[in-house]
């Protein structure tokens, strides 16, 4: 087989292999024996931040690897912010120094858009920080606690509950598809980060009937 012939083959498998690590689903072992795969599910409207050539494996491991080396206790933890690196199992060959991972850009904290920073975080690998609690457990709930649509383009509504629910049912009470009296609803935005409206990031949530 020529030599060309073979370094097409290759470069096709790749392209393969980099297609499944970026769409693939995640699995969470025990005890909770979870599969995320929420963002595969094209004829719903999902709250999708990123673009087709993110590996959401090296994202969410980032966040896990962060966390575990973090001393920090459930009470402040969504509040802990670092700067997530490379996880180990990505480090071999030319990449021996871990880099800058990007986060999923769900926590609105962590939203800029290129024109008002003055260039692309994302290029630049800007050393900034993310809230990496944030980012792997909104990973893990949308998975069940799926938001409804908004009343606006790109807008995404959801409600909260005071009293303990089962799954199942505060499931359909975040939609707003199961209605309870105590419960209060949210709305927020899905925002661009580039004038290319490749990747987005949510905005922050305001609460629906109050003035802003």
């Amino acid at each position: 087989m020529p030599d060309e012939q073979l370094r097409q083959e290759d470069k096709e498998r790749l392209k393969q292999l980099g297609r499944k690590a970026r769409k693939g689903s995640l699995f969470i072992g025990e005890p909770f024996f979870l599969t995320l795969d929420w963002w595969q599910n094209e004829d719903d409207v999902v709250p999708k931040t990123w673009a087709g050539l993110r590996e959401i494996h090296k994202i969410a491991r980032a966040a896990q690897v962060t966390l575990s080396a973090a001393c920090v206790d459930a009470e402040h933890m969504f509040d802990h912010a670092c700067v997530m690196v490379t996880p180990p199992e990505y480090l071999g060959g030319e990449n021996k120094e871990p880099g800058i991972v990007e986060p999923f850009y769900f926590d609105a904290r962590r939203f800029a858009h290129a024109l008002d920073v003055g260039f692309s975080l994302d290029v630049q690998n800007a050393d900034t920080i993310a809230h990496p609690s944030v980012e792997l457990l909104c990973l893990i709930g949308l998975q069940r606690f799926r938001p409804g649509v908004g009343n606006r383009i790109r807008s995404f509504s959801y409600s909260t509950w005071s009293r303990p629910l089962p799954a199942p049912v505060a499931a359909g009470v975040v939609s707003g598809a199961v209605p309870l009296g105590d419960c209060h609803q949210y709305q927020f935005d899905l925002h661009f980060r580039d004038d290319q409206k490749r990747y987005k990031a949510f905005g922050f949530s305001r609460r629906l009937g109050e003035r802003i």
